[in-house]
This record gives C-alpha cells, sequence and structure tokens, in this order.
C-alpha cells in the first residue's frame, strides 16, 4: 500500500555532498527538508577522494575528523617521463574517503533536523503549478520544491526531462594495499600523469592506510582504461594488494545545460557540474548546494513558486562560465601535453599559480586571463616548439 506523507518545503533526491549540504543549510533556516537516497549509509563511494582547499572552504563544517592526508606536493610527469615535484608552503588538497566523508556531512544534516529516509529508490518525480511529489516503492511524498542531488545518472534529471544531452566519461580507480616505503613515498604528495591517454590522465592519492590509483576522461572504452592504468602501475613499479577495481561516470555538462525548471532543480554532478580538464566535481556539488540554499531560502520566505531562474542565472555566472574555460584549456593542453609540460618545468610560477586556484586563493578565470592575455604560455610553447625544430 502507498502511504502520503505530509506535505515539506524541499524534497531533496540524493544525500552525497551537494544533497547534504543543501538539507542542513535549508533545515538551520527552519525550513522542513527530506532527504532522500537509494542506498543506506555509510556506503562506499567511487571517487578519488580529492577534497580541493577551495572546496573545503564552502563548508562550514570541521572535516578534520575525516582528512587522510594533507597533500602539499604534487609530481607531474609527462607519459612516465621528465618527472618533477612542485610544492606549496602550505596543503591546498585534503585527502577523503568519500564513506567517511559522505556520513560526515549527512549526520550534520541529521542533527540539524532534515528527515533522512535511507533505501527509498525514486520511482517517479512529477512537478505542477502548486506542488511537487515524489514517489518512492512504498511512499509518495509532497513539497513545495524538489532537488535532484542523485548524481551523474540522475534519475530526478530523467522525470523532468533535464539535462537531456549529458556528456559523460569514464574514469576506472583501484584501491591498492602497498607496503610501508611505497606508502611513504606518496605522503602528502599527489602524482599525476598525463599524454599517454587522449584527453585523460593517470593519477596517485595516497590515503592514510593505501593508495588510490586511476585514469579517466575523454573515452568511455572500459578495456582500453584497464590496460592503460596497469602499464601506468608497472612502468612507476607500483606493486600491492587490490582491495576494490571499480570503474564510474563522470558527468562534464553537454549541450543543453538547463538544469531547472519550474519548482525543480538540479544540483552537482546532477547538473553535469565536472570540472572538464582535471574531473574535479565536489567543490561544485557544494558550490551549487550553497547557491541554490540562498535562492530557496528567499523563494521560501517569498512564497514564490517559480524561483529557479535566479539560480540557473547564478550558475551560469558563478561556475559554467568557469566550465567553458576549463574546457578551452582543455583542448590546448591535451593538443601538446609534452610541450606544456616542458613549460611547467621552465616557469614553476604557472604550476604555483594553479596551486593558488585549488586552494581558493584566486580563480581559474584570473589564472586563464593571465597566461592567455599575455600570450605567455603560447610564446613559450612556440619557443620550444622551434628548438625541437631545429631551428634558430
Amino acid at each position: 500500500m502507498t502511504n502520503f506523507s505530509d506535505t515539506y518545503d524541499v524534497i531533496i533526491v540524493g544525500a552525497g555532498p551537494s544533497g547534504s549540504t543543501l538539507g542542513r543549510k535549508l533545515s538551520q533556516q527552519g525550513l522542513k527538508v527530506l532527504l532522500l537516497d537509494k542506498s543506506t549509509f555509510p556506503r562506499y563511494k567511487v571517487c578519488g577522494g580529492g577534497l580541493t582547499l577551495r572546496a573545503a572552504k564552502q563548508l562550514d563544517i570541521d572535516v578534520s575528523p575525516v582528512i587522510h592526508d594533507k597533500i602539499s606536493a604534487m609530481e607531474l610527469c609527462c607519459n612516465g617521463q621528465l618527472h618533477h615535484t612542485f610544492t606549496k608552503d602550505t596543503p591546498f588538497i585534503y585527502m577523503v574517503m568519500r564513506d567517511e566523508f559522505d556520513m560526515l556531512l549527512l549526520q550534520a544534516a541529521i542533527d540539524a533536523g532534515v528527515d533522512f529516509r535511507p533505501a527509498s529508490h525514486v520511482t517517479k518525480v512529477e512537478c505542477c503549478d502548486t506542488e511537487v511529489s515524489v514517489q518512492t516503492q512504498s511512499d509518495v511524498y509532497r513539497g513545495r520544491y524538489v532537488v535532484g542531488a542523485d548524481g551523474v545518472n540522475s534519475p530526478t534529471a530523467k522525470h523532468l526531462g533535464l539535462m537531456t544531452n549529458k556528456e559523460k566519461i569514464l574514469a576506472l580507480e583501484y584501491e591498492m594495499k602497498v607496503d610501508d616505503a611505497l606508502l611513504e613515498r606518496f605522503r602528502g604528495t599527489v602524482a599525476i600523469d598525463y599524454g599517454f591517454i587522449d584527453e585523460g590522465y593517470a593519477w596517485v592519492f595516497p590515503k592514510r592506510d593505501h593508495l588510490s590509483v586511476g585514469i579517466g576522461l575523454g573515452t568511455r572504452d572500459g578495456r582500453f582504461l584497464q590496460e592503460k592504468l596497469m602499464e601506468y602501475l608497472a612502468r612507476e613499479q607500483i606493486h600491492g594488494e587490490f582491495l576494490s577495481e571499480k570503474g564510474f561516470f563522470l558527468s562534464v555538462g553537454g549541450s543543453d545545460n538547463t538544469i531547472a525548471r519550474g519548482r525543480a532543480a538540479l544540483i552537482g554532478d546532477a547538473a553535469g557540474l565536472v570540472d572538464p580538464l582535471m574531473g574535479e566535481g565536489i567543490f561544485y556539488a557544494l558550490r551549487s548546494a550553497n547557491i541554490l540554499a540562498d535562492v530557496l531560502l528567499q523563494a521560501a520566505r517569498d512564497n514564490e513558486d517559480h524561483p529557479f531562474g535566479e539560480y540557473q542565472r547564478r550558475i551560469e555566472q558563478e561556475i559554467l562560465l568557469e566550465m567553458r574555460l576549463f574546457r578551452r584549456a582543455s583542448k590546448i593542453f591535451h593538443a601538446m601535453p609534452k610541450q606544456i609540460h616542458k613549460v611547467f618545468i621552465a616557469h614553476p610560477g604557472i604550476v604555483h599559480h594553479a596551486f593558488r586556484v585549488i586552494a581558493g586563493e584566486s580563480s581559474f578565470q584570473d589564472f586563464y586571463n593571465k597566461y592567455r592575455s599575455s600570450n605567455f604560455m603560447m610564446k613559450a610553447i612556440s619557443g620550444l616548439a622551434v628548438r625541437m625544430m631545429g631551428k634558430p
């Protein structure tokens, strides 16, 4: 028998970082919030687990209990060559495991008064002029607004006809138990290798007692990714016990970036808000949640029926413009990775500026404009190309 609920102010589908953060912010301001998720928590989530400092700054809760390592160095190489380590005086990335991190954010939401219903598989989402309804296998919930925070394959988006041309890319990740010497080699350091897979890279992210290693972007061929990741591990002499082997999709937007309509909106991965250059999504999940919290709180106070035009405008201005710059930078970078890698080594200030972006001390737009407008990067690459061809 289907049960009908009382009416909520906001129904959020998905209890990852964006959904839990949005729910907590709204509940703290007195709104009645329902949070649904198909899983029970804590649950394993495939993710590199790199929480950039600029992402952490989007939170107003203490994440130190779930930090596995603090990263202040990055080792870059191109197709196994020209290894070079760049360092920053202070950490710019925190390493977390997503089951612990997501549980921390969810518990904070529950403590703030959010009504959380785990193991709730959403089967239908509907919006009309006066209310929304969300149906699970056993209940129908009604509310004023609905938010899809349910990831790259968002059922909410499908039910509502949003993000219909979403672009997906594939990543593959292994959790590896390694010996103490190998674990110490990567302590405080992330390793990135690009140039041996088109439009993608391999990575090593250190955790407290193991390594997260992976490869992705630019392809949806899982077998190819597996072969290239094993090649990378052998070349870098990374050996150990495989604790898990998982593939996962990332959403990097697409030609249809409609993320809100009527009484419904999408946030985080459901809205395709993932950096197309490096695949980082936690910052955008948290940022979109904070933007929507502002909009929804005002809408609830003013009793607005269709408040999400302002949300769409702010996402366009504060996130999507940056995404387009990342996409342009990605095309330049992956067209000539070896040349650009040599520029990084010759001019480390470029990488140090990138660290400041990751740490939330500078914007990517400032970074992009600085090197584009000055033609510094292009001049440096052109100079390398000339020398490589043996011309004066």
